[in-house]
């Protein structure tokens, strides 16, 4: 596995366990969000994005159902569940930078 997918895995098992500081220090400082709801560029913007969710749902969990790896990209198909109550089928993909930070998330409903 390359080094990109599982920099990608980490972000995703970070974000299950809520863990703030591992996220911030995954993310470039000009990273940029953008999915369905949201455009949002910058480290602090992005933490206090996550902050909103993880503070909105007390259990989140992520099922990786696909990841493929290409040059600097990791596009991941997951299912979420959010609270058991929500359900999304996602794909995300994720852009890193030449020294391993995130500096891009896009991520579409499937």
């Amino acid at each position: 596995m390359n080094n990109f997918k599982t920099l990608a895995k980490e972000y995703i098992d970070l974000f299950k366990q809520k863990n703030l500081i591992g996220l911030k220090n995954l993310f470039d400082q000009n990273v940029k969000l953008t999915d369905w709801d949201n455009e949002i560029e910058g480290v602090n913007d992005l933490i206090k994005l996550n902050s909103k969710l993880f503070k909105e749902f007390e259990y989140i969990d992520i099922n990786i159902l696909n990841i493929v790896s290409e040059k600097n990209l990791v596009f991941i198909e997951m299912k979420i569940e959010l609270d058991k109550k929500v359900f999304l089928k996602v794909v995300d993909i994720i852009k890193f930078s030449k020294d391993n930070k995130i500096i891009s998330i896009k991520a579409y409903k499937a």
